[in-house]
């Protein structure tokens, strides 16, 4: 285990990186799936009746902003 050193304005400039040897290239391994893979990925986490309610709730908010936004557009067209 390393000794602890006390610092001090004297004891001069501290080097806060760890030696290359202990640097580890987890970093790249992440890139290796693409987003579509990832999300994918995601639904084989949760149960049918969980993605068919996501489902129908993504669309019954979609159809009601088009509905609001249909709405809106023609109060302030006229």
């Amino acid at each position: 285990m390393a000794a602890v050193e006390e610092l001090s304005p004297a004891s001069g400039p501290v080097s806060t990186q760890p030696p290359e040897d202990e640097i580890d290239d987890d970093e790249d391994e992440d890139m290796d799936e693409t987003l579509a893979e990832r999300l994918w990925g995601l639904t084989e986490m949760f149960p049918d009746t969980v993605r068919t309610a996501a489902d129908a709730s993504v669309q019954c908010s979609v159809s009601l902003f088009k509905k609001f936004y249909r709405c809106v557009s023609q109060c302030y067209s006229n």
